[in-house]
């Protein structure tokens, strides 16, 4: 039998994998846009996500171990 945070948990999981999905799904449309861009520009969006991603990482990485 689930308990309260059982569910909780799982509603929880399932949201967060949903939200994966879709930013894998934005990224890979993002990225030929970027590519597009002249040097400066993409790098310039580049920095804009790298510190973003870091955190991403981090934490995807303390799901997981």
């Amino acid at each position: 039998m689930n308990t309260v945070n059982d569910c909780e948990v799982e509603k929880h999981i399932q949201s967060l994998t949903q939200q994966m999905k879709q930013l894998n799904n934005d990224i890979s449309l993002l990225l030929p846009l970027i590519e597009s861009l002249d040097g400066e520009q993409a790098e310039n969006l580049s920095n804009k996500l790298s510190d973003e991603s870091e955190l991403l990482l981090k934490s995807l990485l303390s799901l997981t171990s």
